[in-house]
């Protein structure tokens, strides 16, 4: 093939050959097959890229493995693999011990939602939740609302600058885009839906 460049297939070391308009677009595999057997293998592989396995805190000497990926509002991490999406600690225990018999739930010693060490992990039911958050003074413990919310992306201040802004004839657009939050964000702030602590 004139003006061909050569490559290596990494799934199958292959040799191939691709035109340079092809070369330009990154294709790296050989055939659809090898290119659909590179995403089948790379769950696991895609799993430990998502995780941090030196992370400062720990449990019992040992340290937690910090999901790096996306997070749920409840800070657990979550992963698709095999065509379903799932929590990421879930997935690491699967991985290691097997199926998660019906009934049971996947319970932190560490109590970091975000760490996905499988020697961090263990099963037990709701009840064992329940008794394990009593025992460990996690119980009654209020959740982080408002600015304090590491999802938080607005201040006690915005909002009342929003509220004074569309009061004052504003486009609820414009200011969704000047704050970074979506049109939605901003209606639920106006209309009281949402940061309803401030005044």
């Amino acid at each position: 093939m004139p003006h061909a460049h050569p490559l290596i297939c990494p799934q199958c070391n292959a040799t191939f050959y691709v035109a340079p308009k092809v070369f330009n677009r990154g294709r790296t595999y050989c055939s659809n097959a090898c290119r659909h057997a590179g995403r089948r293998r790379s769950a696991e592989g895609r799993f430990f890229e998502k995780t941090n396995k030196h992370s400062a805190h720990g449990w019992q000497g040992t340290p937690c493995w910090d999901w790096t990926a996306a997070c749920l509002p409840n800070g657990y991490g979550y992963f698709a693999a095999h065509g379903k999406m799932g929590y990421a600690h879930r997935y690491s225990w699967e991985m290691t011990h097997g199926p998660i018999p019906d009934g049971l739930h996947v319970l932190h010693h560490c109590d970091r939602r975000c760490c996905v060490n499988p020697a961090h992990l263990f099963l037990g039911t709701r009840s064992d939740n329940m008794r394990d958050m009593v025992s460990k003074g996690r119980a009654g413990r209020e959740s982080p609302h408002g600015e304090h919310s590491p999802n938080a992306k607005l201040t006690e201040a915005n909002v009342r600058e929003i509220r004074a802004a569309v009061a004052a004839g504003a486009s609820r657009k414009a200011l969704a885009r000047h704050f970074g939050v979506s049109a939605p964000t901003v209606r639920a702030v106006v209309e009281g839906k949402s940061w309803v602590h401030v005044k």
